[in-house]
């Protein structure tokens, strides 16, 4: 070993130079299919006398010295073989000293070999665990590793294990190192022509049968792929995946086989014969036809009463491959390699695959058989149903006794029938799988309420396992909760809380739509949900959506029978006995009555109410439409195109939002939302129109105090509530059914808005009455065009339309809004003008004084100015003229806690009007950006010339 060390070292300027190979090397290397690099980082060049101090004999030719730095064995190529003293001529040769096992340097990463979690990681795996290859000589070995398999080489095909000198065999310290880390080996020798050398082929399967010994009792897996390819083929792997490629060289190795030591003792031993994986497929799947299926929908294995009687159960691939195996086992099949299972569970597929799984709507499945609704009958099982789903109990057609649910009930909706049989028809469309009505239930209710109770009735109703209990952040933003709704009865979001969210998903599971569903390492897939949707919350969690659709979906239900804790119960074991009885009960209801109630045909008023209320307290347009609003058919007002249009909508709107504390909506937004909250939720007949000089809503008016009289929407709906409602009860606002049949008013098609766009293009005094009896026009309409409907000053509406006829409670000038909006208005202006002074934005003021010396804006100047210039308002008196001025007098204004107090200067222009006379007084300075101002009268005083 001396020796050896000493050749190391002295070699050691011959490792480093990786590429000192000679040119002959070098081709022979290449010619193999080896890597320089690969090749140079554990091949040295030796001549004769380093190979005979290495060999510790006498060496007769020079050739590669293969370096092993892992475990110090070495083994020498020589360019002309010698023979031995048995008259043999071996290719390699190996020191005289102890030999162990040859493990190839990688070219780039130290300690290849050193780190076992690294090497695991690397392997060739089978069934998930990794195996090293274990082949003869270096070259094969170098072979194996560049191609990322890493390979073990013996010295020799008997030389795993050590001397018989020494004792019982044991495995090499190299090998038995891998083999006590827990990996598996498969053997990958030469194959040699079995006809002439039949005397090699047995001896090297026996020294395989003897190693296989060793490593067993090791724990390790032992597989072989020696003999897997012909010898035509070459003879060796690395001649093999030069001849054939690499992957063809994998395809052999998943091909591996175990080796029977025994019967590798024997030269007559023969191959087990088996049928084909095909073959195989085809066995199993006339056996289990009716036990074993695929569900192309979600790529899934299915089998029959896994779980329960008559239902299918998802399976996962590996424990499908299991039963597969077990069944093969049964067929008396032995020694199979790994890939057979698994090929003929992909075969099996093949015969077994259901494109749509379909199972039967008109049964319900409980444990003791399948009830035809129909008919009332208990049908026995039957794979052909192909149930994914059952009730959690058996049918008993006797069981009629369900006080104590029904008594719960009348206390959870405090007797109110409408309420509690709306809680029953969900429970008979959760059973029934009724997802087509597109309806979902929201029950609202503080805590202790009863809302827990009843989704635990419905829970206990259907099955905990036909539920899928999730959260909207987690059904809108985790991408695989989608899939763990798939084949569920009940959709369920209990204990929800106001925020954020994204709704799109949640419309499209209670809307019909297609979901993508999608599981960890899976492919993704489509499906309708088949089930019905609740939600529980303490507050209003869907008020802030605008748009119909979810109005029309969302049933809110209010619960506010709360229980004192001292008295609350289990109320899941007094339920339990009866579930039996009120499923009968539920079954028995009709359909159309269920889908009347749940569609809301039959009018309930605390659902309506409930409703509106969770709408108004997030929706800041709906706010605003149900207190500062009036449906009136007859009326049109300015919409606005900003918060300083006087007298339009969305300036009211804009101070409705300031004084609850609500963000306002764009502009941009705030008409189409209203129109859609008027005419689609509420049942108004509105409509918007444009003109020559803005947009208006035909329909709406502004709230007055002369509308004292009149309630608002919500109040109207409370005295609903108080039993003034006998089931067709109409608004007395607005004369009509507030809850019409249809989805969408069609407010186009009415006679009253023909006749107005008739008036838009001819008018009126130029039609006969003849015409206008033609368009049918209701009785009791005044077309005289004598009598317009008030029209807001600014934009004023157009002469030539004026409303066929006026409305009954005409909306006057809303002076007592209009002050109050301006003070404020002109606040949030200021603000405007002094951020943007103090940041330096001379375009944002000029943009407010320009706006403030318009026309639009004349009305808020004085408030600005005031709040600009911080002067506190105080309570104004009548001033007195001292006199009737003329142009040309000096005054000095008296507009008592005005901007203009006290400010001198003369009057240019006198400007008579039906209604007032106006001054026009130019100020002797600049008085913030006014230079002249229009007053009356009373506000100036005479200032005698000095």
């Amino acid at each position: 070993m001396d020796s050896i060390s000493s050749f190391v070292a002295s070699s050691a300027s011959v490792l480093n130079e990786s590429l000192q190979l000679s040119g002959l090397h070098q081709v022979l290397i290449r010619s193999r299919g080896i890597d320089l690099d690969w090749a140079a980082a554990s091949c040295i060049e030796c001549d004769i006398p380093k190979a005979s101090l290495v060999l510790d004999c006498e060496a007769k030719s020079a050739g590669i010295m293969f370096v092993s730095d892992e475990y110090g064995q070495w083994q020498f190529k020589p360019d002309t073989p010698w023979k031995a003293k048995d008259g043999s001529c071996p290719r390699y040769r190996s020191p005289r000293h102890e030999y162990d096992v040859f493990l190839a340097k990688h070219p780039t990463i130290k300690g290849f070999w050193g780190d076992l979690a690294y090497l695991k990681a690397r392997c060739f795996t089978i069934g998930g665990k990794p195996y090293l290859l274990i082949t003869e000589g270096g070259f094969k070995a170098i072979m194996g590793c560049q191609y990322h398999i890493p390979t073990v080489a013996l010295v020799g095909v008997t030389m795993g294990l050590s001397p018989k000198k020494k004792g019982e065999p044991d495995l090499v310290p190299g090998l038995k190192r891998l083999a006590e880390a827990g990996f598996g080996f498969i053997f990958a020798f030469d194959s040699d022509d079995s006809v002439k050398k039949p005397e090699t082929v047995k001896n090297v399967k026996l020294a395989e049968a003897r190693l296989t010994k060793v490593l067993k009792n090791y724990g390790c897996d032992v597989l072989s792929v020696t003999g897997k390819w012909s010898h035509e083929d070459g003879k060796g792997l690395d001649d093999f995946i030069n001849n054939q490629g690499i992957e063809a060289f994998r395809e052999i190795l998943m091909k591996a086989g175990s080796v029977d030591a025994e019967s590798r003792g024997t030269s007559d031993s023969k191959k087990a014969k088996y049928p084909s994986a095909d073959a195989m497929a085809r066995i199993v799947a006339e056996d289990y036809r009716d036990r074993l299926k695929f569900n192309n929908t979600n790529l899934c294995w299915y089998r029959y009463e896994a779980d329960s009687p008559g239902i299918w159960s998802p399976e996962t691939d590996e424990y499908i491959e299991s039963v597969v195996y077990q069944i093969v086992k049964s067929k008396g099949l032995i020694n199979l390699p790994p890939a057979y299972v698994g090929a003929a569970v992909r075969f099996l597929r093949h015969e077994l695959i259901e494109r749509q799984w379909k199972s039967r709507t008109d049964l319900i499945p409980f444990t003791n058989g399948a009830l035809e609704i129909a008919t009332g009958k208990l049908l026995p099982h039957s794979p052909g149903y192909h149930f994914t789903w059952t009730l959690p109990r058996a049918h008993c057609a006797v069981a009629s006794d369900w006080q104590k649910i029904e008594g719960w009930l009348d206390f959870a909706t405090q007797d109110n029938r409408h309420v509690k049989n709306l809680l029953i028809a969900f429970c008979n469309a959760v059973l029934k799988g009724r997802a087509d009505l597109q309806k979902a239930l929201h029950l609202i209710g503080i805590g202790g309420s009863g809302k827990g109770s009843f989704c635990r009735l419905v829970i206990a109703l259907i099955g905990i396992e036909n539920t899928h209990s999730s959260s909207l952040d987690d059904w809108s933003g985790n991408r695989f909760e989608v899939a763990q709704a798939y084949e569920k009865r009940l959709l369920l979001f209990p204990d929800e809380d106001k925020g954020a969210r994204q709704l799109s998903k949640f419309k499209q599971v209670t809307g019909g739509d297609w979901l993508r569903a999608e599981e960890k390492g899976k492919k993704p897939f489509k499906f309708k949900f088949g089930g019905m949707v609740a939600v529980a919350s303490n507050f209003p969690i869907f008020g802030s959506d605008n748009s119909s659709g979810m109005a029309r979906r969302i049933i809110p239900v209010p619960f506010n029978a709360v229980v004192a804790a001292g008295n609350r119960r289990d109320l899941d074991s007094t339920f339990e006995p009866e579930l039996a009885a009120f499923t009968n009960h539920l079954l028995s209801l009709d359909d159309g009555w269920v889908e009347r109630t749940l569609r809301g045909v039959v009018e309930i008023p605390e659902i309506n109410l409930q409703g509106w209320e969770n709408k108004i307290r997030e929706d800041s347009v709906a706010g605003f439409l149900n207190d500062r609003l009036i449906y009136d058919p007859l009326s049109q007002t300015s919409i606005g195109d900003s918060a300083y249009a006087e007298g339009s909508l969305y300036q009211a709107y804009d101070l409705y939002c300031s004084d609850q504390g609500h963000k306002a909506q764009a502009v941009k937004n705030f008409s189409p939302n209203l129109i859609e909250l008027a005419s689609a939720i509420l049942g108004w007949q509105v409509e918007k129109c444009h003109t020559r000089v803005g947009k208006i809503i035909k329909g709406l008016r502004l709230r007055t105090k002369a509308d004292e009289h009149i309630p608002t929407y919500d109040c109207e709906l409370h005295s609903r509530c108080d039993g003034c409602c006998d089931g067709s009860v109409t608004d007395s606002v607005t004369g009509q059914n507030v809850y019409p049949v249809k989805d969408v008013t069609d407010v186009t098609d009415k006679a009253l808005y023909r006749v107005e766009k008739i008036i838009h293009n001819i008018p009126v005094a130029d039609r006969t009455d003849e015409e206008v009896q033609n368009e049918n026009i209701p009785s009791g309409i005044d077309l005289d065009p004598s009598h317009p409907s008030p029209e807001p000053e600014s934009p004023p509406l157009k002469e030539s339309d004026p409303s066929p006829n006026p409305s009954p409670n005409p909306s006057p000038n809303p002076s007592h809004y209009q002050t109050a909006a301006n003070k404020a208005r002109a606040e949030r202006i200021a603000d405007e003008y002094r951020e943007a002074k103090a940041s330096g934005d001379t375009e944002k003021m000029e943009e407010v004084r320009k706006f403030i010396e318009s026309t639009d804006g004349l009305h808020l100047r004085g408030f600005f100015k005031r709040v600009l210039n911080g002067i506190s308002p105080t309570p104004q008196s009548e001033p007195k003229p001292s006199r009737i001025f003329e142009v040309g007098d000096r005054v000095v204004v008296n507009d008592v806690g005005g901007l203009y107090h006290e400010v001198k200067g003369v009057v240019v222009d006198i400007r008579p009007t039906p209604c007032r006379t106006g001054l026009l007084v130019k100020f002797d300075k600049e008085v913030s950006f006014c230079q002249q101002f229009e007053f009356i009268a009373g506000d100036l005083m005479y200032l005698p010339e000095k």
